[in-house]
């Protein structure tokens, strides 16, 4: 536990340090007028939304050039950030060659909506061209049935998606870059104090806000839901905490480059979990027994006899096939009722079942026989301090998620000790599976974030 402990005080310290970093980046392109919001294509992927990737090549100049079709479409990656139209009123592009002919532009509030909004048509002409956005967008459904119309920076408040449609070009089409620059005149900031909860205290919707958390939250998934809520309420604003400071000198921030390749936060991140294992692996030579397992078989044996065999060379009973179940699986159902009451499931919380239950067949079989049998039991012989120890690595694999972590331990220490005594993979796994994709509906987000580990956690 005090292992977990130091990682849980890790993972909060540097994930108070991912957000600080960001909000100290956007500070930054504040001050010197440079919008987030610019798409050079010298990282191709990043820039171009992968489902329109086909319509363009690149060019050694990190310029695109649309393929051989009459109507090309580009969708520019936000990297799941949302713009605040009031803070942006035209949208540049940049061309090394005249482009000529039409473009419409396709835009979503959320990208969950059904609802589309498009620009009128426009004309192109020349290497620069400034498009207006602020007038009226018409609405469609997915259907194609007309929706109402919108104002820019009136009627809409976030933008999650932005396509561009080209049409009748009469020359090939080049495009070096594009940017969605600030409205210097509206380019004001003020200052608002929220606490864990997501609480304001006042605001001003026309403004870029900066948001400052006046007090720490407990645990690393409530800091990045505060900050993914405040986003998608208020987008482009920023969350600062009060007495943390960057380690970092401020960069000019743009959308698409993801944090998640910070590398001092990973190193540290890494760093801190490898020593983490090498001294729960020194526990288990502490605590080695100088007697000698019996001789097992090899690996690929083994494996193959758990589903019909309780192990050795001794065919599991019947009724110790049932015993088996019901240690695991009475609980499993227990929990289950439990978690209904606090939030009753739809059907759709569990059509993953099938896949996630191979998923969880894997990290059983890794969970109890690879960690809790042949590297702990097979040396210290003690069943109990085997499935702690194989839990605590199982629960260190999720940082720096602290629910996650949590929930692992618990979780996997049970089932590493079930192993152990019963040496079955398929009802851990039905009770993985199960009570892994019930966790995910019940937990609230403010509680879990994101059921992402590692890096990933802070995408």
């Amino acid at each position: 536990m005090i292992i977990l402990a130091i990682v849980w005080f890790v993972s909060l310290e540097l994930t108070k340090q991912r957000i600080v970093i960001e909000a100290e980046n956007k500070k930054h392109s504040i001050q010197a007028l440079q919008s987030p919001y610019v798409w050079d294509f010298v990282h191709f992927n990043q820039d171009v939304v992968e489902s329109f990737q086909s319509y363009w090549h690149l060019d050694l100049a990190h310029s695109i050039h649309a393929k051989q079709s009459s109507n090309p479409q580009l969708s520019l990656n936000f990297s799941g950030q949302t713009l605040n139209p009031l803070l942006h009123d035209k949208l540049i592009i940049y061309s090394k060659k005249a482009l000529l002919g039409k473009l419409k532009i396709q835009i979503k509030s959320r990208l969950d909506d059904k609802i589309f909004y498009y620009s009128p048509l426009l004309d192109l002409s020349g290497k620069v061209n400034e498009i207006n956005l602020n007038q009226t967008w018409k609405g469609y459904t997915a259907s194609a049935e007309s929706a109402d119309a919108v104002v820019w920076g009136n009627d809409l408040k976030k933008i999650s998606s932005l396509v561009l449609i080209f049409s009748n070009p009469t020359a090939a089409i080049e495009i070096g870059k594009i940017e969605l620059p600030y409205s210097q005149q509206k380019l004001s900031t003020t200052q608002v104090s929220v606490d864990c909860e997501g609480q304001i205290e006042t605001l001003s919707a026309n403004k870029l806000i900066q948001f400052e958390l006046n007090h720490g939250c407990l645990f690393p998934s409530n800091y990045m839901w505060l900050k993914h809520k405040l986003a998608q309420q208020f987008p482009e604003s920023l969350l600062s905490i009060k007495g943390v400071k960057s380690w970092q000198q401020s960069s000019l921030h743009t959308v698409n480059k993801p944090y998640t390749s910070n590398t001092i936060l990973n190193a540290i991140l890494y760093a801190v979990l490898l020593s983490s294992f090498l001294v729960v692996f020194w526990l288990r030579r502490k605590y080695a027994t100088d007697k000698r397992s019996a001789h097992q078989e090899p690996w690929y044996k083994w494996t193959a006899k758990q589903m019909l065999f309780k192990g050795a060379k001794t065919a599991i009973k019947p009724y110790h096939l049932l015993i088996n179940y019901a240690v695991v699986l009475v609980p499993t159902l227990g929990l289950l009722i439990v978690m209904t009451f606090i939030n009753f499931p739809e059907l759709h919380a569990f059509k993953k079942l099938p896949l996630y239950f191979l998923w969880a067949l894997i990290q059983q079989f890794l969970l109890g026989y690879v960690l809790a049998q042949r590297i702990f039991y097979s040396t210290t012989e003690n069943r109990l301090l085997s499935a702690l120890l194989a839990a605590t690595v199982f629960s260190l694999l999720h940082a720096p998620s602290a629910s996650l972590m949590f929930a692992t331990f618990v979780a996997g220490g049970l089932w590493a000790y079930a192993f152990l005594v019963f040496k079955r993979l398929l009802p851990l796994a039905l009770s993985h599976a199960v009570l892994a994709l019930m966790f995910y509906h019940v937990v609230s987000d403010k509680v879990l974030y994101t059921a992402k580990v590692m890096q990933w956690f802070w995408e």
